[in-house]
């Protein structure tokens, strides 16, 4: 018996197969996990890029174009991901390096306009009307755990950490900008 080809697979996909998704989950997923640490150099987030993906292809099936080549699709998506994962954690290390640096230099700031900014900072978190929200952005960058800590710690999935995560930054981003 001859393999499925990929745009029979992903016909049946589109209509709605879970025995061609999982026949396309099992085909690429080694090959895309590979793909994906060679970029990364990290077990974890190579692992999530790829289960991310596939989460992705099986809610949006309708919308992935027939005439695509499928393996490339995959491999452009996994590229893309992990330039996002690249840009995400240079905004975060930048961050780090900028705080870092402005609290060695306290001494160059008003202390007044250092408490003022402590309270509103304070505020805004405060102000994140969701728990499980408000715990994971502490954790995350006050206690810098990572996402897998926080999920085990929450007893949630680390998807769900980063969505409670992104809830909460997009409040602190109101408020602070409110202030």
């Amino acid at each position: 018996m001859q393999p499925k080809s990929d745009a029979y697979l992903l016909a049946q996909l589109k209509a709605g197969d879970e025995a061609a998704f999982t026949e396309l989950f099992n085909k690429y997923r080694s090959v895309l996990y590979m793909e994906a640490y060679y970029r990364l150099k990290d077990h974890q987030e190579a692992q999530d890029i790829v289960q991310n993906i596939f989460t992705w292809i099986w809610m949006h099936r309708s919308a992935i174009p027939a005439e695509i080549t499928f393996r490339q699709y995959l491999f452009r998506a996994v590229r893309n991901k992990c330039i996002d994962k690249h840009r995400k954690s240079k905004t975060v290390m930048h961050f780090i390096r900028e705080y870092g640096y402005a609290k060695e230099s306290g001494t160059n700031q008003v202390p007044l306009e250092t408490k003022e900014l402590s309270q509103q900072l304070t505020n805004a978190i405060n102000a994140i009307s969701a728990p499980a929200s408000r715990k994971a952005f502490q954790l995350l960058y006050q206690e810098g755990k990572s996402h897998k800590t926080i999920a085990l710690e929450m007893g949630i999935n680390v998807q769900t950490v980063k969505n409670q995560i992104s809830r909460a930054l997009k409040v602190l981003r109101g408020k602070l900008k409110s202030a």
